[in-house]
């Protein structure tokens, strides 16, 4: 073969290699990650400017009382998680059991990151406040719990919506062009 040639294939593999690197980095939660259900808070409408998605606000993303007011906007935080004994809906919910800027040896956590930290509330991002589907689906809006996948390092993804502790449907309405 032609040098150029290998060098070419040789880049081509590099670039996929890189690719499909974050593709699994991405989807690691999903395929090996914990299934636990979390309590939500109210649900956003939608945004027609933005896509079809609905806004996801966690019981365990607002802490009341912030035990760690030493904390700024950006830090990382660890959220260690335990499993309600009585199901609500069907289902055990996980509920805030602590929170650490390291890392936990055991138990089930996630990773989040702080968006505000005053000394009576600390709000934290998991990057699973998002939830998208397609266009002309309608969500039930009330009584959704969201079963999270959580990977060993407290990387979360969502895995499915429930309602009253079961899969959501999605109800497809007719969309045509002028909708």
């Amino acid at each position: 073969m032609r040098p150029e040639f290998v060098r070419l294939l040789l880049g081509l593999a590099v670039l996929v290699i890189i690719a499909g690197s974050f593709a699994l980095y991405a989807s690691f939660p999903l395929l090996s990650g914990k299934t636990i259900v979390l309590a939500t808070r109210p649900v956003d409408p939608f945004d027609p400017f933005r896509g079809q998605y609905i806004v996801i606000g966690y019981e365990v993303g607002s802490i009341v009382p912030n035990p760690l007011s030493s904390l700024s906007q950006g830090d990382t935080v660890y959220v260690s998680l335990k499993e309600d004994d009585v199901p609500t809906d069907g289902v055990r919910i996980w509920r805030y059991n602590g929170v650490s800027v390291n890392r936990p040896s055991e138990g089930v956590f996630l990773k989040g990151t702080v968006m505000t930290s005053a000394p009576n509330w600390l709000r934290i991002e998991y990057g699973i406040e998002q939830y998208f589907f397609e266009r002309g689906a309608e969500l039930p809006r009330s009584n959704i719990s969201v079963e999270v996948k959580v990977a060993s390092d407290g990387r979360a993804a969502v895995s499915d919506l429930l309602y009253l502790g079961k899969s959501a449907k999605l109800i497809y309405r007719n969309v045509t062009l002028t909708s």
